[in-house]
């Protein structure tokens, strides 16, 4: 199926090329599940194998909105606060 030195420099570099193309732009696919087909798998197996790769980016993609979200909602719960607890400071 996969000849290991050439075949394997060709799926890592097709695949950080991709995932560059996914993140500027979307569309990370059309290069990846060609490639895979054309390098010996079967289609199921490679869209499979592509499926893979979309969900973990889209995990990652999901916790680092969660937490941008979070850091946003505590600075503004800091700024809408501020006259609460400001003028305590100053007594200090």
């Amino acid at each position: 199926m996969f000849e290991f030195p050439f075949d394997l420099i060709i799926l890592v570099g097709a695949g950080f090329f991709a995932g560059f193309v996914n993140t500027m732009a979307g569309g990370g696919s059309l290069l990846t599940l060609p490639l895979l087909i054309f390098l010996g798998l079967p289609p199921a197996t490679a869209n499979g194998t592509n499926r893979i790769a979309i969900l973990v980016s889209t995990v990652r993609q999901h916790l680092d909105f969660k937490v941008k979200i979070l850091i946003l909602f505590l600075l503004v719960f800091i700024w809408v606060s501020r006259p609460f607890w400001a003028p305590s400071l100053a007594l200090v």
